[in-house]
């Protein structure tokens, strides 16, 4: 659930602060990091990892779906089947990484 809630204020952030391309970089960056928190097996390292990944897919997922929304003009038919390769794309990994 936390996942989603930090959508809004990750958007904000990186509306009004960074900027969507900083975002993308600096979510990838702690989304990383929660990963190698989660390797460690200790307790606090797991709910630390789970926390870094929640906040770091509030920076990465509104700004990845505004980078692919900016790729089109407004009214390109394309705009469509843009989205649907990118939830392509992701429901792919999501198959090969379980």
């Amino acid at each position: 659930m936390s996942v989603y809630l930090t959508c809004l204020p990750g958007g904000y952030v990186a509306r009004r602060f960074l900027g969507t391309w900083r975002s993308l970089l600096l979510g990838g960056l702690v989304v990383a990091i929660g990963h190698y928190l989660l390797a460690i097996p200790a307790l606090t390292s797991l709910y630390a990892g789970l926390s870094l990944i929640a906040l770091s897919s509030g920076l990465l997922g509104p700004n990845l779906h505004t980078m692919v929304g900016r790729l089109y003009v407004e009214r390109d038919s394309r705009r469509d089947s843009g989205f649907s390769i990118l939830y392509i794309g992701m429901n792919i990994d999501s198959l090969i990484s379980a």
